[in-house]
C-alpha cells in the first residue's frame, strides 16, 4: 500500500518546504537536515495530488544518489509509480531530451556515445600533429599529462558553456583545447556519436528549437533537483529551457557544501532560482546527524565564508550527549599514520563497528601511508580509490606472482598486469604474450615465448627472465613456506618492480621519475606490511594470499565490516559515528593550488565543513608539523573552528 504525506515523520521546516505552492521553490538544506528524505516526501506529496508520474522529472548529480532516491520511493510508493517517474542523473535527462529530435544538432536517431578512451586517443593524436607540437611543448608536461590536461579543459569548457573564442583566449592551454575540441566535434559529427561532456549542452541546444521545447514543456510539468548547489552553467541553461509556463521547479541543496568548482559548478545556483520573480526560499536547519559540539565547530568554521543565506545548523534537542569535536597535532605524517590506526583500533575495542569509522583526507595521497599500518594491524578497510594496496598497479604483480608459485590460475587481466610491469613490455606486447599463452593452452610459466613474432627481442628476454626466476622459486616454495624471504626475492629480482622503478626514478623524465617514486612508496609499504603480518597472524605464503584476498573483497552490499578511507569529495553523501579527519594544515587544506584567491579559499573552507559534518558522535581533526619532510603550519580552519587560538 502506498504511503501518503501524513504517514511520514516530518519537521515543520520540512513540511513547509514540501507543501509550498510556488512554481519556483529553492530549499536551503544543511548537512544532516534530511535533504533526500524531504525530496522523497515532495514526490509523495505530488502522488497525493494525483500528478501523473510520467510528467515528473527527478534529477540527482550521481547515479548513486539517484539510486538512493529511487530505493526510498519504491518503499514509499511502490515500483509502478517510480518506474513511470523520469528519475536519474543530468546526463540521463539530457539523453531523453536529445532523443526527442537529435537532428536539431546534426545527429540521426541511431547516434551513439563517443567512449572516453576514444576521445583521449583523438586528443592525443591531435596534440602530436605538427601545428600543435610547439604549443604543447610550452605546457611543460609529460605527453600523457598534456592529454589529460587538455581533455579536462575541453570538458570544463562544455560545463561552462564557453564559445570557441572564449576558450581559445584562455592562454596556451585554452588554444590547444579549442583546437582539439573542434577536431573532436568534427569526428562526432562524421561518426554520429556524442561525447559525454557534450550531452548536457547538446540537450540545451535541442531545447532551443521551439517545436521540441513545446513538446518537452507538455511532457514534464514537475521538476525536482537534488544537490542543486553543484549545478554548472550548462545544467542551468538546460533547466531554464526545460521550464515552461506550467512547470514547477523544486530544488534542494546547500551552498555551504558546494565543493565542485574545479568541475565548473558555479557558486550561487540556489540564489539564481530564489531570485526569480515569484520564487520562494525555504530552509532546513535542524541537523539530526551530528552531536551539538560538532555542529558548533562546523558553524564557527563556515561563518567565515561570504554567504547569501545566514542560516546556521541547529542541533536536534533530543540528542543525549554533546559528542566530541577535537584536534590533535602530530610531529610528522609518519606519527599521524600510526596514531590514527591506533585510534581506529581503540574505537573498535570500545565496541564501535569498523564500518562506523571513517578516515577522511583532502586527497588520496594523504591516505596512502595508512595502507601498510592498517594491513599490519589486521584492520579491514575500504580504500579511498577503490584499490587496496595489494591491488595497486605496481604491487599487484608481486601478489599474482605468489599465486603462480602456489599453482593458482590467473585471469587474463591479472596476467596482463604482471607482464606490463616488466621492462620493455607495454600494453601491446602484453596482449600478444597473453594471446600466445592462451593459444598454447599452457600455464604462464610453461609457455614458450622465445620465438614469438611481432614482439621485440628485449621484451622476449624480459619475460623469459621472469619465467625462469619464477620457475626456480616454484621448486622451492609451497603454501606453508614462510612469508618474508619469498616476498623480498620477488621484489628485489633483477627483472623486478623495484629495479625498474629505481631506474625510472634515476634516469626517467620528470614525470616518469615522479610516478616511479610513488610506485616505490607503494612497493616499500607493501614490503613493510608483509613483514609486520609475518610477525602476527600470517606466517606462510598460503596464509598471505588468503589474507590479501580477504582484504581485497569489498562488500558492495555493505555487509563487510570495514573502516572507510575516503577523500573529502568522496565522503559527500556519507556519514559515520566517528570521523578522523587528516591533513588539516596549510598546503593540504587549503591546498597549495587552491589558496591564492578568496574564492578558492572559500571552496576549501566548504570542503573542511563537509569533512566535519560527516561525523555523528566524534570528529577528530589532525595536522602535522612535517609532511613528506617539508615543514607545515596548522590550517587556518582549525582556528576558525574554535579548536585553537
Amino acid at each position: 500500500m502506498s504511503a501518503t504525506l501524513n504517514d511520514l515523520p516530518l519537521s515543520d521546516e520540512q513540511r513547509a518546504a514540501i507543501l509550498n505552492p510556488s512554481r519556483l521553490i529553492a530549499v536551503d538544506a544543511g548537512p544532516g537536515t534530511g535533504k533526500t528524505h524531504t525530496a522523497s516526501a515532495r514526490m509523495v506529496h505530488l502522488a497525493d495530488q494525483g500528478i501523473d508520474p510520467s510528467r515528473i522529472v527527478a534529477v540527482s548529480f550521481t547515479r548513486f544518489a539517484a539510486d538512493e532516491m529511487d530505493l526510498r520511493l519504491r518503499r514509499l510508493l511502490g515500483g509502478r509509480f517510480t518506474q513511470a517517474v523520469g528519475m536519474g542523473t543530468f546526463h540521463g535527462l539530457a539523453r531523453r531530451i536529445i532523443r526527442l529530435d537529435p537532428s536539431v544538432i546534426g545527429l540521426s536517431d541511431t547516434f551513439g556515445v563517443l567512449a572516453p578512451k576514444d576521445a583521449l586517443r583523438i586528443v592525443k593524436s591531435t596534440l602530436q600533429a605538427p601545428e600543435c607540437r610547439a604549443f604543447a611543448a610550452r605546457l611543460h608536461r609529460e605527453a600523457d599529462e598534456q592529454v589529460r590536461q587538455v581533455n579536462h579543459r575541453i570538458g570544463l569548457s562544455y560545463h561552462r558553456c564557453e564559445t570557441d573564442t572564449t576558450l581559445a583566449g584562455d592562454g596556451e592551454l585554452g588554444q590547444l583545447a579549442a583546437h582539439c575540441r573542434l577536431v573532436l566535434e568534427d569526428h562526432q559529427q562524421a561518426h554520429n556519436v556524442l561525447a559525454l561532456d557534450r550531452w548536457i549542452p547538446a540537450a540545451a541546444a535541442v531545447l532551443a528549437d521551439p517545436v521540441v521545447r513545446d513538446v518537452a514543456h507538455g511532457a514534464w510539468t514537475e521538476i525536482l533537483v537534488d544537490e542543486f548547489q553543484d549545478s554548472n552553467p550548462a545544467q542551468m541553461l538546460l533547466l531554464s529551457r526545460l521550464i515552461g509556463p506550467a512547470t514547477t521547479l523544486w530544488v534542494v541543496g546547500d551552498e555551504d557544501q558546494a565543493i565542485y568548482g574545479f568541475r565548473g559548478s558555479m557558486p550561487g545556483a540556489i540564489d539564481q532560482v530564489a531570485g526569480q520573480p515569484g520564487a520562494h526560499r525555504a530552509a532546513l536547519t535542524i541537523n539530526r546527524r551530528c552531536r551539538p559540539d560538532i555542529i558548533t565547530g562546523a558553524n564557527r568554521l563556515i561563518a567565515h565564508n561570504p554567504r547569501s543565506s545566514r542560516k546556521a545548523l541547529r542541533p536536534d534537542l533530543t540528542q543525549r550527549d554533546a559528542g566530541h569535536f577535537g584536534y590533535t597535532q602530530f610531529q610528522s605524517d609518519y606519527e599521524e599514520g600510526h596514531r590514527v590506526v591506533e585510534a581506529v583500533g581503540a574505537l573498535h575495542a570500545q565496541g564501535l563497528p569498523y564500518h562506523q569509522i571513517m578516515v577522511v583526507a583532502p586527497s588520496h595521497k594523504l591516505l596512502d601511508g595508512l595502507h601498510e599500518d592498517l594491513i599490519g594491524a589486521g584492520i579491514p578497510y575500504t580504500p579511498s580509490d577503490g584499490v587496496q594496496l595489494a591491488g595497486r598497479r605496481h604491487v599487484a604483480p608481486v601478489v599474482h606472482a605468489i599465486r603462480l608459485l602456489l599453482g593458482h590460475p590467473l585471469t587474463e587481466e591479472q596476467l596482463t598486469g604482471c607482464l606490463t610491469a616488466l621492462r620493455h613490455i607495454g600494453d601491446t606486447y602484453a596482449e600478444r604474450l597473453v594471446g600466445a599463452i592462451r593459444h598454447q593452452h599452457a600455464g604462464a610459466l610453461d609457455a614458450d615465448l622465445t620465438q614469438l613474432p611481432g614482439v621485440d627481442q628485449r621484451a622476449r628476454d624480459s619475460v623469459t627472465a621472469w619465467q625462469q626466476d619464477l620457475i626456480r622459486l616454484r621448486r622451492q616454495v609451497t603454501p606453508s613456506t614462510p612469508v618474508g624471504g619469498t616476498v623480498d626475492q620477488l621484489l628485489d629480482a633483477p627483472w623486478g618492480l623495484v629495479a625498474l622503478q629505481r631506474r625510472l626514478a634515476e634516469t626517467g623524465t620528470d614525470g616518469q621519475a615522479a610516478k616511479a617514486r610513488r610506485a616505490l612508496r607503494d612497493i616499500e609499504s607493501f614490503r613493510g606490511a608483509t613483514h609486520r603480518l609475518a610477525g602476527g597472524e600470517v606466517q606462510t605464503l598460503g596464509e598471505l594470499v588468503t589474507h590479501l584476498d580477504r582484504q581485497q573483497l569489498i562488500g558492495a552490499d555493505g555487509g563487510e565490516d570495514r573502516v572507510t578511507l575516503t577523500t573529502i569529495h568522496g565522503s559527500k553523501g556519507t556519514e559515520a559515528d566517528a570521523v578522523l579527519a587528516l591533513g588539516w594544515e596549510e598546503g593540504s587544506l587549503p591546498s597549495h593550488h587552491n589558496s591564492s584567491t578568496a574564492i578558492q579559499v572559500a571552496e576549501q573552507r566548504r570542503c573542511a565543513f563537509v569533512a566535519a559534518t560527516r561525523a555523528r558522535k566524534l570528529c577528530r581533526l589532525t595536522s602535522v608539523g612535517s609532511r613528506a619532510g617539508q615543514p607545515r603550519r596548522r590550517s587556518r580552519f582549525i582556528t576558525e573552528s574554535g579548536l585553537a587560538a
